[in-house]
Order: structure tokens, then sequence, then C-alpha cells
């Protein structure tokens, strides 16, 4: 019986006024703590959503550019090259002379 009444007088000063208003700035200061750890983490959820949204952006871009690169060595190779001018009908030809190097 004595351990429950230690406990309500316990329990009684700490819900106190002189309690609390001997502790009020240590309080405040909890409280504080408590809304700048939880508006760091907010902070910290909405950045790395970002990153992953940012991360997947680039290796569309990735994919993008190697799919543009491959198209680009399709077409630059020479027999390609030599289709397509056959096919538009320019009237180019291909040198059968060896290129030579002007000396001065």
């Amino acid at each position: 019986m004595d351990q429950v009444k230690a406990f309500k007088k316990g329990f009684k000063r700490l819900f106190s006024a002189d309690f609390i208003g001997n502790n009020m700035f240590l309080m405040a200061f909890a409280v504080v703590l408590i809304v700048l750890c939880i508006e760091n983490r907010y902070a910290c959820d909405r950045q790395l959503s970002e990153i992953k949204k940012l991360e997947k952006k680039l290796q569309d871009k990735k994919n993008d550019a190697l799919a543009i690169n491959a198209e680009l060595s399709t077409k630059s190779q020479q027999s390609n090259v030599k289709s397509m001018i056959i096919q538009s009908g320019i009237g180019i030809e291909e040198s059968t002379l060896p290129p030579f190097c002007i000396n001065e």
C-alpha cells in the first residue's frame, strides 16, 4: 500500500503547478527538439523521393542517348550511306582514287 501511495504522490507532484512551473523551459526545449526531429525526418523523406525520381529520369535519358547513338552508328556506316545516296538520286559516286597528301 505504501508503494501505491508513493506512486499517487509522485504522480500528483508530476502534474502539480510547482513542478511544471520549475521545469517549463526544459519541457519547452524537449518539445522543440521533438518537433525539429519530426520535421527533419519529413524533409529527408522528401529529398529521398526527389532523388529517386531524378535517378529514374537520368536513367531514362541515358537509355535515350544510347538508342540515339546506336541509330547514328548504324546510319553512318559506309554501306548505309551509299544506299541512302543511291535511293535519294543525288548522283554522287564513291571515289575510286585513293586519298593522297599534299606536301608543301
